[in-house]
């Protein structure tokens, strides 16, 4: 697979909405106070992070089909687990889901559009900054659970959590890197599930029809 022209890239990082996060110190996971927490997100401390960027919402089913067109790309049978796009029909997503997060995409092919564009996916401190802010709030609107709540996400970013989960760079475990963190609970996820702080994993090659992600870029 060949490398996105300079007009392609800035396209589609127009179509992204990069969010620029400034360097600084936040609030990375969960204190003992959160009585909803588990034992992966404790403790809590402080993290310095240098400035990058993010996209402002996952990458849409729309978006995925752009990538396909300019790249060329067709995963391995060994980037997927069988459920490839099983939501779209004869290679098309469904027109009303044209804005939809694309979901059923392996980390191994969530890394191929990040490299064809020059991007990557964020690690999951990153992840977890950007959709919390500086103060450790629970929610990435704050403190309370509500719905719909216009105008007061961190940083800008839209549908964080209980949307799709979203795909990291970070290993679940420092031993391995057979599967990989995912951050954001997905539609179906109790309130508790849905914090800023809650890690889940899969291997890098399973596709799930909840699972979707979100490119970073360094500045």
């Amino acid at each position: 697979m060949t490398h996105s022209t300079l007009s392609q890239r800035q396209q589609m990082y127009e179509s992204l909405c990069m969010v620029e996060i400034p360097e600084g110190e936040f609030l990375y996971g969960s204190s003992d106070l959160d009585t909803m927490a588990s034992s992966n997100e404790k403790p809590q401390r402080t993290i310095f992070l240098s400035t990058f960027r993010i996209a402002r919402t996952c990458v849409t089913n729309k978006q995925w089909s752009v990538f396909l067109q300019e790249s060329g790309y067709k995963p391995t049978k060994e980037e997927h687990n069988g459920d490839y796009l099983r939501h779209w029909e004869q290679g098309k997503y469904p027109t009303h889901l044209e804005n939809h997060p694309v979901v059923n995409v392996s980390k191994h092919n969530a890394d191929a559009f990040c490299s064809f564009y020059g991007l990557r996916l964020p690690t999951e401190q990153e992840w977890e900054k950007a959709v919390r802010g500086k103060d450790g709030r629970l929610y990435s609107w704050g403190g309370t659970v509500g719905s719909f709540l216009q105008g007061t996400f961190s940083c800008g970013l839209l549908d964080c959590v209980g949307n799709a989960m979203e795909w990291t760079s970070s290993p679940y475990d420092s031993s391995s890197n057979s599967r990989f963190s995912l951050r954001g609970g997905y539609y179906l996820y109790l309130a508790s599930l849905v914090r800023c702080s809650p890690h889940y994993y899969r291997t890098p090659a399973h596709c799930y029809g909840f699972i979707g992600f979100r490119p970073a870029q360094d500045t």
